[in-house]
């Protein structure tokens, strides 16, 4: 499957048509990922908001320089896992498996990023205790977290 969104044909049209170049744009989109996502949809309405946007996207996500397609579609995943962005979750998970990576390393991706976000999220939690009275939990000295500020210390 070509993951090609950008080339010759649409920068063209960007200079001569947008609106043109805007749809063959979602067009290709709907091709790489079978939806057009919401964000981007809307995106659209504002072309010169939408196409730096999209050519980030595209160029971050579909050409990476260092890894592979494999590998973003289980970055991506893991990310939109921790964001709990559901059309994000869909997407990504179809595009790891047709990127090559089996079901069971998508579920281990999602393992990974679940249990970063729900450290993340017990961490956050837990400053809120603190910055309101609650003592730090440990009087062991060897348990410190990385600064005094406690950042880095989920």
């Amino acid at each position: 499957m070509s993951y090609k969104i950008f080339d010759e044909e649409v920068e063209e049209l960007i200079e001569s048509d947008v609106s043109k170049a805007v749809d063959l744009i979602l067009s290709r989109v709907q091709r790489v990922y079978g939806a057009v996502p919401l964000v981007h949809r809307f995106l659209a309405k504002r072309p010169e908001v939408f196409i730096p946007y999209i050519k980030l996207f595209a160029q971050v996500l579909l050409k990476p320089k260092h890894l592979s397609r494999r590998d973003v579609e289980l970055i991506a995943l893991s990310a939109s896992i921790a964001l709990r962005c559901r059309p994000c979750i869909e997407a990504h998970v179809e595009g790891a498996l047709r990127a090559g990576a089996s079901k069971e390393e998508v579920v281990e991706a999602m393992l990974v990023a679940a249990s970063i976000a729900q450290a993340s999220s017990l961490g956050e939690g837990f400053r809120a205790l603190m910055s309101v009275g609650a003592e730090e939990p440990t009087s062991q000295p060897w348990l410190k977290p990385r600064n005094s500020a406690g950042i880095g210390s989920t």
